[in-house]
């Protein structure tokens, strides 16, 4: 077994900024008892408005994540920002340069200058168009887990290599943070990575619940977008039986109860993710 997971807000707890309560979830024993060899772990901008505010939260995290030196026991760890809103094209391009991130996610749930939001939606905008720019040509994939609909086709019509870490299917919940089928079609056609989000409000309050949206996907031709992305450590509730990335092995056997084969696992829980974000098997 093994696991590649997209979105873990686990800086942000570590940095004292998180609304969430308790210890973060993840750690070195939970992520080793979950058998996870990537984790992708996000500089949360905030949910206060203020770029100001925004910048220095990044920037606790930035320091925490630099002083893991890339690892948390035997995984690996690999940089993101979740939400854009404070950035120039100075300090992205600082902080690409200082710390690599994987992805980027455009906006949170703020009214942000790049595009709209799952409350308040809008395109892409022409700032936002440099901004992605600015990701793309350093390698840096541009995250719509939190865009609306009108900003989610309009960076699919302008970026080359945009995902979705952290959503559900809208089909299965509706939730304005999921993707419609449309959305999903659109995905797979670009071959993109969608990671699934274990916050119940998204998915449901049991493993079963969660496999529903789980099934959809893949029913819709999804095996080869679909992977995780958790939130652990960013949402106030996970389905029954899921507490911390140690339980991963239980979502794999429910897997496989539900006569999924094999080689399809593999590709959600780690090959998809590793296969369209260069990370080592």
């Amino acid at each position: 077994m093994q696991v590649v997971d997209l979105h873990v807000d686990t800086l942000n707890k570590l940095a004292n900024l998180s609304r969430q309560t308790g210890d973060a979830c993840v750690d070195p024993d939970t992520l080793a008892r979950g058998h996870v060899t990537h984790l992708c772990t996000a500089f949360f901008c905030g949910n206060n408005p203020e770029a100001e505010v925004q910048r220095v939260n990044v920037e606790k995290q930035m320091g925490i994540f630099k002083s893991l030196n890339g690892k948390m026991g035997e995984c690996t760890l690999h940089a993101a920002i979740e939400g854009l809103d404070f950035a120039t094209p100075e300090l992205l391009t600082d902080i690409v340069d200082r710390c690599s991130p994987v992805y980027a996610t455009l906006t949170w749930n703020h009214t942000a200058g790049i595009c709209g939001s799952c409350l308040e939606d809008f395109p892409l905008t022409n700032w936002g168009k440099t901004i992605v720019r600015l990701l793309e040509q350093n390698g840096v994939r541009p995250d719509l887990s939190h865009a609306g609909q009108k900003a989610f086709f309009s960076v699919f019509d302008f970026a080359e290599k945009p995902i979705v870490t952290h959503s559900c299917a809208d089909r299965i919940t509706a939730h304005r943070r999921n993707l419609t089928d449309e959305q999903i079609r659109l995905m797979i056609s670009r071959d993109s990575l969608l990671g699934i989000n274990f916050y119940t409000d998204f998915c449901g309050n049991t493993l079963d619940s969660l496999m529903r949206h789980v099934l959809h996907i893949l029913d819709m031709g999804g095996e080869g977008i679909l992977a995780i992305g958790s939130d652990f450590d960013g949402c106030s509730s996970l389905p029954e039986g899921m507490t911390s990335p140690a339980d991963l092995p239980l979502l794999w056997e429910t897997f496989v109860r539900y006569d999924i084969p094999l080689p399809i696992i593999e590709r959600v829980f780690y090959k998809n993710a590793c296969d369209k974000l260069g990370f080592a098997y």
